[in-house]
């Protein structure tokens, strides 16, 4: 994965460097296959029993690897449409997943509570606030 990763952030240099470097008339080309190659061996000398796979590592594909294509599935699809204004939640047409939503932003707001008690800081309601969140998974 790691070799995967690697690989996929070198084609996104590739984008945004060889375009900035050929307007200064610079061939990057010439220095990033100079650079990938030194990194090849030093990876390959260090790992010596993987196949180094030349293929684009997609975000999906890292969380399924790491064990949570389930959270990537389900949570992290939906913040997405947030995040980068999809039309569908510009329309509110996300409301019937409120509820996934509401316990998300539940859950994020103790984690804010729990980390403020921790430093000292005072929340005398925290525990109706967890008891009332295991509620909602019954």
């Amino acid at each position: 994965m790691l070799y995967r990763i690697a690989y996929s952030e070198r084609l996104e240099d590739r984008k945004w460097i060889g375009f900035a470097t050929r307007r200064q008339g610079i061939d990057y080309a010439v220095q990033d296959k100079k650079n990938w190659d030194e990194f090849t061996q030093a990876y390959s000398a260090h790992f010596p029993g993987y196949t180094l796979v030349e293929q684009k590592l997609s975000l999906r594909d890292a969380a399924v690897i790491a064990g949570i294509g389930d959270y990537y599935d389900s949570h992290y699809r939906l913040y997405c449409q947030f995040t980068y204004a999809a039309f569908r939640a510009v329309t509110q047409s996300l409301n019937e997943l409120e509820t996934h939503d509401n316990r998300t932003m539940a859950l994020c707001v103790l984690v804010g509570l729990e980390t403020a008690v921790s430093i000292g800081g005072s929340a005398p309601d925290i525990d109706v606030l967890r008891k009332r969140l295991n509620e909602l998974d019954q």
